[in-house]
């Protein structure tokens, strides 16, 4: 019978055996003969519990021995004290647990052959209950006696063997209920216990073990999973832990016993695994409950008989085991893949900032491949047994390796410290429990309802279908997104990062402009959507709202204590007019950026040295973080950059900070545009790419003026009206009143008069883009974002206790006035939602992302790689061009463009033409590969004279006109590589790929007249290369174009770009975002809090109840489990590494 402190959730039930019998017949109870042997190695702490529970066990042991393994403190004399000197043997202090083991059975042995009448008869440590009873079964034996032990002359008893360690408390009833299962299954030869934690007492360690692929012990458990009885069925396992382990005897010699070579971990494993390959069979008793405090896995003691930290004995042990255990035609694989697995592992453990471990997982692959003598000894130990697979289901499966590896991974990338819900989470209900599990959290069904109740998740859900609905109009219709700001995203996320890491882009006559980084950015976003860069798109803009209300809800833990407050902030935050005007004009870069500035503006403040009450300081992690950030908003709105550099210089003045955050400050201003080169090289070359911001200059209110910015309005189409954002503007003045948090107050607004600033400035200025020749006019979207996150910040920060100071004073004009803004600012939120709520405005539309008929898009995808001229009236009568290659525009043209004068040669043609002067035009569109002349856009009477004009022009034949659009088709070849001879006649040369994608022309040229030229149809560029003999020196043709002379004879020859140097620079650029975003990661945890640090001492009680305390320097205390937890963060989180200690 068990007592209360070890209840469990009741008898298990059992796998099937044809041995077993009928169900409804009683156990028939065998004949049982246990030596139990206790192996110690400075294990005082825990001996007193282990000897009182074994003491007090209902079925006690016939002998029970110890051996002491030279330990330091008094475990040797706690031993002798309780099972008498001649019981207890002594070994060296480097003497493995397998060793120890043997000298424990020899002195067992020797204590049978002396006096085996008295020694097998008795109970040398507990007495049998008061009707001779020894705790098997009913008491009835054929002969008549009330006694399951063993007696002379009745024939030899089952010889069993139960191996306890120092840290190992069985339960009262575990030797029986071993005895038990065995007998209900009489094939077993091999059991083991159910293992629970010593400190936390529901916490699950063990229910069988066995070994993963990679060598990683599989318990079958999740990470700190709780006994709630739903594994509480007998079931053949690999093995079984060493604690608590009952073997028949001549099994245990048959075997060898433990490999001499794992001294002290996975010998269980190997032990267990040979069982079941030479036909025996190993079975978990869940019944059977042992407390284990694995003092060795968890450092709590030092390792003497094994050389080397935990780690790397236990992962060194890991991989002997599977090789000793793989076939011999498997051997060499198996060597390959731990080798592989190894340096996989090492180099997770470095990014997780452990290279400790990751010196130890390297160490301990060294240490067993310089001992192939040792691993075929192993081998030789299984070379008789049946083949492996026989036991191949009792291994986990390779996709439970997959996802230990996720999980282990997670693990090492979080901060999490283990405790709180997560650590109760795990269990699932089976069936009726009993008391002890009363005491666990129904965390199961009221997962879903918890997270709801969240704050941040129910902000982010709630503006999530405001958001949706506003777009309702966007989500299903066909086509991409596209207007205003944005160009139509590309197919899938390989073209973006295509378009990133090409050296040459298809824009224009041609471009080696660096591509922005955002491109890469979003890449990344559309990897992680499946390859879908539309949908990317879609997730960044239209979600744009409650993104950036989630992100500032987060970023604001820690300074804003009342949720309610904070929740208000970040949707107000989230609602500003930069936000949804940015949404309708189609501004990705301000969509993005009002995602990024919470977290940036925290990272940055705390590397200034401003931190939260309690919070540490910035530190290395702090710094890299806050330089990603800051480079990634940099990527979208460029003038973020300019910002911090003006805010942290004033600060850093005003604040007169120490050298060491004057030295992070300086690092975290370099490094961040660092990260972005040679793109943020552009920026220094053409600051005015420091006012815009990422895609086309997009429409702006050409009234808008100092008070809109003021107001937080940056103007143009989704904005809401102004007395929507006058209350917050308000409120922020009131926040100036607050003296005694002037400090954040003042600081807030010296930010906004700086962004103030930047955005007036954008407002009075237009800026000419490297790529363009028209004059834009900048938004001051992200600057008005960054004041109304300022704002913010003051109201939160001045309104945090202002209910309690003003209940403590008389009712009066502050009262009023309070109540007068809180009106004005829960407004604002609430309002501009529902303003949001009658959809976003034009020109965000979804359309068709193609410039160009369908036709014309094929044939631009043919080996002629022709081109478009796009031509387009405007409203004053002007026309302006495009020159198009393939289907039309996508993200990233707009920055990566040729400058304006790449197009200085073909404006006066396309004037000419647009003018009808009938000169050479159709001739010189021809040099640039234009097969195609688009009228786009509806024609209007104000473009009839244009489609009257190119029909007249000679060289252009209207092929159609579609949808109000007129297309014509240029004559003559118009390839976009040609082989021309002096007299200007030329034929087209197909392309093998298009021009930055490796080889653009691979071919023979025919032989010729003399003078003749390989022309190719882009800007001329000295990173153009030909080989071959068919083709000499490079050359300019018609002062814009790249040329080769070629020679007479023609021959081989293939034309490159030669982007290693953008190779270069990538390679570059991915090594050092790898190194910041390591130092940004959190390090893994490798404290641990040592459960017996708080523990209460209380006296050891005596007697069956034993385990309820235990002196300061005699032994552990094991809590009952109807007694309160102190905590599952006392419980050290070790769960994935188990051996025997």
């Amino acid at each position: 019978m068990t007592t209360d402190l070890d209840s469990g959730p009741g008898r298990p039930d059992v796998v099937p055996d044809e041995d077993a019998p009928a169900v409804g017949d009683s156990i028939p109870r065998r004949r049982h003969h246990v030596t139990a042997v206790i192996v110690s190695h400075d294990g005082a702490r825990w001996l007193p519990a282990v000897l009182a529970t074994v003491a007090a066990q209902t079925r006690p042991a016939e002998l029970v021995v110890g051996v002491d393994t030279g330990s330091h403190d008094n475990s040797g004399l706690l031993l002798r004290s309780a099972l008498g000197d001649d019981h207890v043997g002594s070994a060296p202090r480097d003497t493995s647990y397998g060793a120890a083991l043997a000298r424990g059975l020899a002195l067992a042995d020797g204590l049978l052959a002396s006096d085996a009448s008295q020694s097998l008869r008795g109970n040398d440590i507990g007495d049998h209950d008061e009707a001779g009873h020894d705790g098997g079964g009913d008491g009835n034996d054929d002969d008549g006696n009330d006694d399951d032990g063993w007696r002379p002359g009745t024939g030899e008893p089952i010889r069993w063997l139960w191996f306890l360690h120092d840290d190992s408390a069985p339960a009262l009833d575990a030797l029986d209920e071993l005895l038990l299962t065995s007998d209900s299954s009489p094939g077993t030869t091999v059991l083991g216990p159910k293992v629970r934690g010593w400190y936390d007492r529901r916490l699950l360690l063990e229910c069988g073990v066995s070994i993963s692929t990679s060598g990683r012990r599989d318990t079958g458990l999740e990470w700190r999973e709780h006994d709630q009885g739903q594994h509480d069925t007998v079931r053949d396992v690999l093995a079984v832990g060493s604690a608590g382990m009952l073997v028949r005897r001549d099994v245990w010699d048959r075997l060898g016993g433990f490999d001499p070579a794992l001294p002290l971990f996975r010998d269980d494993v190997d032990f267990g695994w040979r069982a079941n390959l030479s036909g025996e069979r190993v079975l978990l008793a869940p019944a059977a409950v042992v407390h284990h405090a694995e003092a060795s896995a968890s450092a709590r003691r030092p390792l003497d008989a094994a050389h080397g930290s935990a780690l790397r004995r236990d992962r060194a042990s890991a991989l002997h085991v599977l090789l000793a255990h793989a076939p011999g035609w498997r051997l060499p694989l198996t060597v390959v893949r731990l080798v592989l697995g190894t340096a996989v592992r090492a180099l997770g453990l470095l990014i997780a900032k452990a290279p400790a471990d990751a010196r130890d997982e390297v160490v301990a692959l060294g240490d067993v491949l310089a001992d192939p003598a040792a691993v075929f000894a192993s081998r030789h130990r299984v070379a008789a047994a049946a083949p492996g697979a026989y036991v191949r289901h009792l291994r986990p499966r390779p996709a439970t390796a997959v996802r230990h590896a996720v999980e282990h991974l997670a693990g090492l990338l979080t901060t999490a410290s283990g405790g709180g819900e997560r650590s109760r989470s795990g269990a699932v209900e089976t069936g009726p429990v009993d008391e002890a599990a009363a005491y666990l959290e129904d965390t199961g069904s009221g997962l879903l309802r918890r997270t709801l109740a969240r704050p941040g998740v129910l902000l982010g859900l709630v503006l999530t279908l405001v958001s949706l609905v506003a777009a309702r109009g966007l989500l299903f219709a066909d086509g991409r997104l596209l207007g205003g700001a944005l160009l139509p995203a590309p197919d899938g996320a390989a073209d973006l990062w295509r378009s990133y890491t090409e050296a040459w882009h298809e824009v224009g006559p041609g471009s080696s402009a660096p591509a922005p980084p955002y491109l890469a950015l979003l890449g990344s976003l559309a990897f992680l959507l499946v390859g879908r860069a539309p949908l990317a798109v879609d997730v960044t803009l239209l979600l744009a709202v409650p993104l950036a209300a989630v992100s500032a809800f987060a970023a604001l833990r820690g300074l804003v204590a009342a949720p309610l407050l904070r929740g208000w902030m970040a949707a107000t935050y989230a609602l500003l007019p930069a936000v949804t005007g940015a949404t309708s004009s189609g501004r990705l870069g301000t969509a993005a950026f009002a995602v990024l500035l919470p977290p940036t503006a925290r990272m940055f403040a705390r590397v200034l040295g401003l931190v939260p009450a309690g919070a540490k300081p910035a530190g290395p992690r702090t710094t890299a973080g806050a330089t990603l950030l800051l480079a990634a908003a940099t990527a979208f709105v460029p003038g973020s950059w300019l910002l911090a550099v003006v805010l942290g210089g004033i600060a850093a003045v005003v604040m007169d900070p120490p050298q060491v955050v004057w030295r992070r400050l300086v690092l975290v201003l370099l490094a961040a545009p660092a990260l972005l080169l040679p793109w943020s090289g552009e920026l220094l070359q053409h600051p005015q790419l420091l006012l815009l911001e990422a895609g086309l200059p997009g429409p702006v209110d050409a009234d808008l003026d100092t008070a809109d910015v003021v107001l937080l309005h940056p103007g143009g189409p989704g904005m809401t009206p102004l007395w929507l954002t006058a209350g917050v503007v308000v409120a922020a003045l009131f926040a100036l009143l607050r003296r005694d948090r002037a400090r954040a107050v003042v600081g807030a607004w010296l930010v906004v008069a700086v962004a103030a600033g930047f955005g007036t400035l954008q407002t009075l200025v237009t800026v000419v883009p490297p790529s363009s020749t028209t004059a834009a006019q900048p938004w001051p979207g992200p600057a008005t974002l960054v004041m109304g996150a300022a704002m913010l910040f003051a109201i939160g920060v001045a309104g945090q206790g202002l209910v309690r100071r003003l209940t403590r004073t008389t009712f009066g004009w502050r009262q009023l006035a309070v109540a007068g803004i809180v009106v004005l600012v829960l407004a604002a939120p609430v309002l501009s939602a529902g303003w949001l709520l009658g959809g976003f405005d034009p020109p965000l539309r979804r359309a068709d992302p193609s410039t160009v008929p369908a036709f014309v898009a094929a044939d631009a995808a043919g080996p002629d790689l022709p081109r478009t001229l796009v031509l387009r009236v405007a409203p004053d009568g002007t026309v302006g061009y495009a020159l198009l290659s393939g289907a039309g525009s996508v993200l990233g043209d707009a920055e990566t463009g040729p400058p304006a004068s790449a197009y200085r040669r073909l404006d006066p043609v396309v004037s000419a033409l647009a003018a009808g002067r009938g000169g050479d035009e159709v001739a010189v569109l021809s040099t640039y590969a234009v097969r195609y002349v688009l009228l786009a856009g509806a024609v209007t009477a104000g473009s009839d004279g244009l489609v009257a004009t190119l029909d007249s022009e000679p060289g252009l034949r209207r092929l159609s006109t579609s949808a109000g659009e007129a297309l014509w088709r240029v004559a003559g070849t118009t390839s976009r590589v040609r082989l021309a001879d002096a007299a200007g006649a030329a034929t087209s040369v197909p392309a093998t790929d298009s021009p930055g994608a490796g080889t653009f022309v691979a071919t023979t040229l025919p032989p010729g007249p003399a003078g003749r030229r390989l022309q190719l149809a882009e800007a001329t560029d000295r990173r153009w290369q030909v080989t071959g003999d068919g083709a000499g020196p490079a050359r300019t043709v018609d002062g814009w174009a790249q040329g080769f002379a070629v020679p007479a004879a023609g021959g081989a020859v293939t034309v490159t770009y030669d982007g290693r140097a953008r190779t270069w620079q990538l390679l570059a650029q991915l090594v050092a975002v790898l190194v910041v975003i390591v130092l940004a990661l959190p390090g893994r945890r490798r404290e641990q809090v040592d459960p017996e640090a708080v523990e209460t001492a209380a006296a050891l009680a005596a007697g069956p109840a034993g385990m309820a305390g235990a002196q300061p320097d005699s032994g552990a205390q094991l809590k009952s489990a109807d007694e309160p937890e102190p905590g599952d963060e006392l419980e050290p989180d070790r769960q994935a590494e188990r051996g025997s200690s």
